[in-house]
């Protein structure tokens, strides 16, 4: 319909331009013809983008149920996830408790090999004195000691055998324990690789919305040149409205140009009619003027040709017609009684008439058309306001799709997350499955191993204590290990809070911004896409934990040949330790010389800053006495101030009574002017007498005059009263004012509001020093009770190993004396047993 509503226009506008001479109108017609034209055009391509808008919503809304679907069954699938992470989490927990209880058997174990080792001590050094005494005693007394000694001796064997069976117990848990530690790293591994494939898909997800964040650029340039063309639009049509007003302003003045033209022609009429009368005064320049006649004819021939270009010239119109109105003036002087002149006027007139009708059918064509345009112009100005409602409807729906999208984009955010966790959850089960299988195998192989071990084992029970001290070392590094990895686990944790931040800043950003529905589908391909490379990338990753299991079963073949090289590490592990002692000892004098500087610096800083406070707390006292005696002296300039107002309100009070006073005053005085020329008229009278017995007035026959002279004096006397006191008044207004402005500049040299603040903050700052000393020297104390807590310390470690060595060497002297009587004896084979384990024992105390 709109098409053909356009097209109607069109054939008026051709039939319009067909009664169209004048070329001017027709250009601005040819200019708002095309200014319609480019409108409807652009109404068009807004109406198929309205279509095309409406497409992609009917599709969004299509796809939203099946959207919505896709995100319950993964929230459902998320909820599982975190069901199994949270099992996975409390056997984590079950593992934790397991090896603190496994800690503290090996503690316990540590103590009850303690124990035993004092008591081999006790009883060694009773044997010791047993066998003085026997050297001492009969051969009877001999043979009892022997079976004493027996006895004892199975006694040893007996708790040789409990301490194997502790040692095998201990082995047992040390292993479960390694097969512990290495779960934990393999979980590490795991939690590792987990937290690369994270980064991975988050540098991914990044780079697609840096892609979106483009494209939804590249849109808002698009919707910022519709914009432009719209404004482009609406600023033609006020332009083409514009042209209009000015052509119907032209109109107008053609039209007031006409009506003078046509009273021009009336006043041309009546001259004519006059000059008729005199024709038969000019019969005889008939002649003459005939050729003046033609001439002026062709004149006016040219002037009805240049009617018609009046329109866009008007000016030389004007002039043009001024010129031919002085010529038909000169012609109406030159023709009288010219009958021929008259008839070529009237046919002049005529087509001048003519003419005048044909610009009038002109005028109305365009009318007609103006009214067509503005009709028009009012019908696109509907539809542009239909247009921007409907614009306004869809933004509000586009909107309202946003905020829809939104909430799916973050459904979608937060289900990959859960995907990647659940994947990370997969692999972990998975590797624990493996660990599993490999520790089954394990324990098979070490079963068989174990049986074989059990006769070496007893050889060397010795060497285990020694080796059971490494272990707990390694222990302790692997426990180190283990906080180290704990801390890498936070950090990474605290990593991915970041990251997740960044992008919910990102999402926020993305909220900002607005993006077609179209988009939207080809996110969701590419979300395809990118699970799939993930599988992809899964499956590569398996073979990769294939390839790394193989490399673990080389690892550990290389475990068992670095155990034999630590045996040959413990002899220079022994030698380290002595250079450790030695590093100490040297380390402890060091810190002790530190401390000693720190305390003396501390003590010198501790004294300049009392020393500050002292000066500080002096300009503070001299600061308060000099404000307390300012305070003084305003609270007395104050009460000084509100003493001379009221005097001043009082003055001001006496000043309007004043001006009524001298306003009395000047009555009285002209009053008293006038008798004064009365006595002086009267004292002339008196000089020169012209009635002798003239009639005056005297004091005692005209009491008032006499009374009111009283009162003017009293009155005068009464006035030069008050100007006095008005004077000495003012005098002390003015002492008052020069008082006042003394005390203002006194009170200007005062200290200010910042200079009271400067002193709170001086208070402030002491406080806090006096805070800071308090704590410094509690500081000190504490300082100096740890220094004599270190020396205590080191006083009673120096006691011990002082006795400590004293022992060591009463206990060789003994076994020297010991091996010297066992040489003497016939039984060697089976008393020299016993002074070897000995000086083994003996060297694992020291």
């Amino acid at each position: 319909m709109e098409i053909n509503d356009s097209k109607k226009p069109e054939s008026e506008y051709k039939h319009a331009i067909e009664f169209v001479t004048d070329p001017p109108l027709t250009e601005a017609l040819a200019h708002l013809w095309a200014a319609v034209r480019k409108l409807g055009e652009e109404s068009v391509k807004c109406i198929e983008e309205k279509k095309s808008l409406t497409r992609i919503m009917d599709n969004y809304r299509q796809l939203m149920p099946e959207i919505k679907q896709s995100i319950l069954s993964e929230q459902n699938a998320v909820e599982n996830l975190k069901e199994e992470l949270n099992s996975a989490h409390r056997m984590l927990d079950a593992s934790n408790l397991r090896e603190q209880i496994i800690q503290e058997s090996n503690d316990n174990l540590l103590a009850q090999i303690k124990t035993l080792k004092t008591e081999l001590d006790s009883k060694t050094k009773q044997m010791e004195e047993e066998s003085l005494f026997s050297s001492m005693g009969q051969g009877d007394t001999s043979q009892l000691e022997l079976t004493r000694t027996k006895r004892e001796l199975a006694r040893m064997d007996v708790e040789n055998k409990r301490l194997n069976n502790l040692c095998e117990s201990l082995k047992k848990e040390l292993d479960g324990a390694e097969y512990n530690v290495r779960d934990l790293e393999a979980d590490l591994a795991a939690q590792s690789n987990n937290l690369v494939k994270e980064i991975k898909t988050k540098e991914k997800l990044e780079d697609c919305i840096k892609t979106e964040h483009d494209q939804m650029e590249k849109i808002k340039t698009e919707l910022g040149i519709t914009k432009n063309n719209f404004k482009k639009a609406e600023s033609n049509i006020e332009k083409l409205n514009e042209t209009l007003k000015d052509l119907k302003i032209a109109n107008n003045n053609l039209n007031t140009k006409n009506t003078s033209y046509d009273k021009q022609i009336k006043k041309l009429t009546r001259e004519l009619k006059i000059k008729t009368e005199l024709r038969a005064d000019s019969v005889k320049e008939i002649n003459i003027l005939q050729d003046k006649i033609n001439y002026q004819e062709n004149e006016l021939l040219r002037v009805q040709s240049e009617l018609t270009r009046l329109i866009a010239t008007h000016e030389a119109s004007v002039r043009k017609r001024q010129e031919v109105m002085e010529e038909v003036d000169k012609i109406s002087k030159e023709k009288k009684n010219s009958e021929n002149s008259v008839t070529i006027l009237e046919r002049s007139l005529n087509t001048s008439q003519e003419d005048n009708v044909k610009l009038k059918k002109l005028l109305e064509l365009t009318e007609r058309e103006k009214n067509l345009l503005e009709k028009n112009m009012t019908k696109v100005n509907e539809q542009i306001t239909a247009y921007i409602e409907k614009m306004n409807i869809k933004e509000s729906a586009f909107r309202v799709l946003e905020q829809e999208f939104r909430n799916a984009q973050k459904y979608i955010d937060k289900l990959n997350q859960d995907i990647i966790t659940m994947k990370n959850n997969k692999e972990k089960l998975h590797q624990e499955i493996i660990t599993l299988k490999q520790k089954i195998h394990e324990d098979s192989v070490t079963l068989n191993h174990k049986e074989v071990e059990v006769q070496e084992l007893k050889k060397e029970v010795n060497n285990w204590s020694a080796k059971f001290k490494e272990q707990d070392h390694d222990l302790h590094t692997i426990k180190t290990e283990r906080n180290l990895f704990s801390k890498n686990l936070a950090e990474s944790k605290d990593e991915t809070e970041e990251i997740k931040d960044k992008i919910k800043m990102i999402s926020q950003q993305l909220e900002q911004q607005k993006e077609y529905v179209a988009y939207k589908e080809m996110q969701l391909m590419k979300n395809d896409t990118v699970l799939k490379q993930t599988e992809k990338e899964l499956q590569k990753r398996q073979q990769e934990i294939d390839e790394y299991e193989t490399k673990v079963e080389e690892m550990s073949n290389l475990l068992k040949k670095k155990n034999e090289d630590e045996k040959s590490m413990i002899m220079t592990l022994k030698l380290l330790q002595k250079n450790i002692e030695k590093l100490q000892k040297q380390n402890d004098e060091v810190d002790k010389n530190k401390l000693i500087n720190q305390i003396n610096k501390r003590n010198e800083e501790l004294l300049k800053q009392k020393d500050a406070n002292d000066i500080l707390r002096t300009t503070l006292g001299k600061g308060e006495v000099e404000y307390n005696k300012r305070m003084d002296d305003i609270r007395l300039l104050k009460s000084e101030v509100k003493s001379l107002s009221v005097q001043k309100n009082l003055l001001m009070k006496n000043l309007s009574e004043i001006n009524d006073i001298r306003g009395e005053v000047l009555k009285y005085e002209q009053k008293l002017n006038r008798e004064r020329l009365k006595c002086r008229a009267l004292e002339d009278i008196l000089i020169k007498p012209t009635n002798v017995h003239r009639w005056r007035i005297l004091k005692n026959t005209d009491p008032p005059a006499y009374e009111m002279t009283a009162k003017v004096k009293i009155l005068q006397k009464r006035l030069l009263e008050q100007c006095t006191r008005v004077f000495d008044k003012d005098l002390q207004v003015q002492e008052l004012q020069t008082r006042y402005e003394k005390l203002k500049d006194e009170f200007i040299k005062l200290p200010g509001r910042d200079i009271f603040k400067e002193m709170n903050d001086i208070k402030r700052t002491l406080l806090k020093k006096d805070d800071k000393m308090r704590s410094l020297s509690g500081e000190l104390i504490i300082s100096q009770q740890t220094t004599k807590e270190c020396m205590f310390e080191l006083e009673r470690t120096k006691k011990d190993l002082n006795e400590f060595k004293n022992k060591y060497y009463e206990l060789k002297r003994i076994m020297t004396k010991i091996k010297l009587k066992n040489q003497n004896t016939t039984a060697l084979t089976k008393r020299d047993s016993i002074p070897m384990s000995c000086n083994k024992f003996l060297d694992m105390t020291v």
